[in-house]
């Protein structure tokens, strides 16, 4: 399975094609696979409901914020987190 799928894949917040691997502890692609994978599952998701109150779906490109909506994103790519990227909000255009 990918990593995008993966409940220690953070998605970087501009590229979506770039994360973080908690377990690894460096940058991943979204497609690269290791054998420390866990899946996204309804645990994962509901813990990061009720700890953090959202979840975001890579396809739909939304954050989620109950355990009712996530139901209708289950084949989709769910992350639980963002990785941290302390120069993102640099590479973000400005409207001037």
């Amino acid at each position: 399975m990918p990593c995008e799928d993966c409940a220690f894949y953070e998605q970087h917040p501009i590229y979506p094609f770039l994360g973080y691997c908690k377990n690894q502890e460096r940058v991943v692609f979204d497609v690269d696979k290791c054998d420390k994978f866990i899946n996204v599952g309804d645990r994962e998701v509901n813990l990061a409901l009720e700890t953090r109150g959202w979840v975001y779906c890579m396809d739909c490109k939304q954050a989620i914020y109950s355990a009712e909506d996530a139901i209708n994103h289950i084949n989709h790519h769910l992350t639980i987190d963002f990785m941290f990227d302390s120069v993102a909000g640099e590479e973000v255009p400005v409207v001037g």
